[in-house]
Formats: structure tokens, sequence, C-alpha cells
């Protein structure tokens, strides 16, 4: 679902810890910026996609201050839990999170179960996807999003349910 969703942008950098994602991939900070550096001619309007595997605390931070200058991007993180908690206070990650739409950078964040999620986060949700979730908590917190207690609890293996703030799954877009 994630991978589908983020080939709609022309402009993606994705945060991949568990390797599942192709593109140009880096696995330090200092490659990427020299990419950025030398590679793009425009900053704004250049297409790329790239994806970093980053293991450095710091690394990690530096992409999110990188992402934030990027305008007209996309960021995916996979396991967004892992940098931004319900009791984080991930400066960068939060400044994108909460004002990104002013560079409009859009955010792409993919969890494992709703309660892990920063709710500042949570706050800014447009679109959710939910396979089969059987903890109650989980379910009780989608049933608050207006997915459906039962239609998760009786979804196939890799199949998913929707939910958009007001648009269908193919409707939406990234501005870049």
């Amino acid at each position: 679902m994630s991978k589908k969703l983020r080939s709609k942008s022309n402009r993606t950098l994705t945060l991949d810890p568990l390797y599942e994602y192709d593109g140009l991939i880096f696995s330090d900070y200092l490659s990427l910026s020299k990419f950025f550096q030398e590679c793009l001619e425009d900053l704004e309007t250049s297409p790329f996609n790239v994806v970093c595997r980053f293991t450095s605390d710091e690394d990690i931070d530096y992409l999110f201050r990188l992402t934030w200058s990027l305008k007209n991007s996309l960021l995916v993180v996979e396991e967004t839990e892992i940098y931004l908690d319900p009791r984080s206070t991930n400066y960068n990650f939060l400044r994108l999170v909460q004002y990104g739409r002013h560079n409009n950078v859009s955010l792409l964040c993919v969890a494992r179960r709703v309660p892990e999620i920063n709710i500042k986060l949570r706050a800014q949700i447009t679109s959710a996807f939910s396979f089969y979730q059987s903890e109650p908590r989980d379910l009780s917190m989608l049933e608050q999003y207006g997915f459906d207690r039962d239609e998760i609890l009786n979804l196939p293996d890799h199949e998913y349910v929707t939910w958009h703030d007001g648009q269908s799954f193919d409707d939406i877009k990234f501005d870049n």
C-alpha cells in the first residue's frame, strides 16, 4: 500500500529501516547531502527518489532537517513509532508533522498500531489504512477514526480497509 502511494510523488525521501524500498539508496547522511548538493539542478523542482537506511540517530535527525528544506516533497517514514512514539519530543520530526505543510512537505507514515503513534501525528491524519487487527485498544482507536470494527476483524490476509477525509484512494496525490 505505501509503495503504491509513494509512487504518486516524483520527489520522495523514504526512511527505510527494514530495507523494503527501492530507489537511490543511502546509508548515511553525508552521502545523501552530497547527492543533493552536487546532483540536483534545482532543489525545489528536480525529481528524486531516495531511500535512507540510516542507523545513526544523528543522521536520521539530519534527514528530518533536510526534508524541511526540500519543498514540494514527500517523506515516507516506515515504522514511524521508532522515530516518533507517543512520548517523543523529536523536535525536527514534530516540526515536519505540525508545520511541513507550509513548505508543501507531505508525510506518509507507516506504523503497526495506532496507539504507538504520537498524538500530534494522529491529529494530522487525512487518510488511513488498516489491515487485520484484533487488539481491543487498537480497534477502539480505529473506530474513533470511522473504521468499522467488524470489518477490520474479518479482513482476509493482505486485505485492508481505508478511511479518507473526504477523498477516494485514487484522488490522493502529493503536490510536487
